[in-house]
This record gives structure tokens, C-alpha cells and sequence, in this order.
């Protein structure tokens, strides 16, 4: 999550060469790690394979933005579909911590409106303004997956219900 608050600094900032790929990359590779983590909680996985399995599939990822850079929007999709995924199995294998879980969902789902209001063209974007809608949006998603990551410790650590 550092990485991806210094991806998007530098997206939204300087905007050097690198800047957009550092931006969308840190941000699905953060994705990754929490449905991989929480999956080989789950499913009682040990360490070296959780491991390998995260760098494939963030090295798949991360090949696919850079050969395909606008895929970014496609790439989320997917590993939050399967985000959703873990977390059923969770709820149904393990267990959540449940005001955490709560947290997360309330933030993300206010984090949704700021990132449609706040795009560019959107009511909320507006350059000169100390006010961005964006800049809500990029803490309210680090708040919910922070307080996600928290509500699905239990998994992570093998607690059953």
C-alpha cells in the first residue's frame, strides 16, 4: 500500500515517464497480495508456495500492463472479482473480523462515489481547487483495503470459526 501511495504521488505529481505504470502497477500488485494471502490463509497453504504464487501472478499482472497499458481497468476487475471470491470463502471457512469488515465495505463503497465524481470532467475534479475528489478517493480505498486487511487477519492466521 506504501507503494502504491508512492505510484500514485508520482502519477498524480511530477509525472515522469515511469509514473502512470508505477501508479496502476503497485495498486493491482497490492490486490494480489491480499487475495493471495488471505486464500493461502484459508486454505492452510505454507509459506514458500504462498509465496511463489504471489510473485507469478503479480509478474503476470505487471507483463500485462506493460505490454497492454490501458488494461489497467480490466486488471482490477479481475482480481477484485476474485477478491470477492476469497472472501466468501472466508466467510465461509474462517472467520472475519466483523466491525473491520464493516469499515472496509462503508469505505470502499463511499471511495466508489469520489472515484466516478471525481474523474476528470467530473464534478469533483477541479485543478485549482485545494478540495480533490480523486485525492478522497485514493485514501478512502487505502482506509477500506487497510481496515479489509484487518478484518480478514483471522484468515490469514489459520482461525477457524
Amino acid at each position: 500500500m506504501v507503494a502504491t501511495g508512492i505510484g500514485s504521488v508520482l502519477f498524480h505529481g511530477p509525472q515522469g515517464p515511469a509514473s502512470h505504470f508505477l501508479h496502476d502497477a503497485t495498486f493491482v500488485v497490492a490486490l494480489v497480495a491480499l487475495v493471495v494471502s488471505n486464500l493461502a490463509g484459508v486454505l492452510g497453504w505454507e509459506s514458500q508456495r504462498k509465496w511463489a504464487i504471489l510473485a507469478v501472478s503479480s509478474g503476470v499482472f505487471v507483463l500485462v500492463l506493460l505490454v497492454w497499458p490501458s488494461s489497467t481497468n480490466v486488471i482490477a476487475g479481475v482480481v477484485v472479482f476474485a477478491l470477492v471470491g476469497v472472501d466468501v470463502l472466508i466467510h465461509r471457512l474462517s472467520s472475519v473480523e466483523r466491525r473491520w469488515w464493516i469499515a472496509s465495505v462503508v469505505a470502499m463503497g463511499f471511495a466508489i462515489v469520489l472515484f466516478v465524481l471525481g474523474r476528470t470532467g467530473g464534478p469533483l475534479c477541479d485543478s485549482e481547487s485545494i478540495f480533490q475528489g480523486h485525492a478522497l478517493w485514493h485514501s478512502l480505498s487505502a482506509i477500506a483495503l487497510g481496515a479489509y486487511f484487518e478484518a480478514t487477519s483471522p484468515a490469514r492466521l489459520g482461525v477457524r470459526q
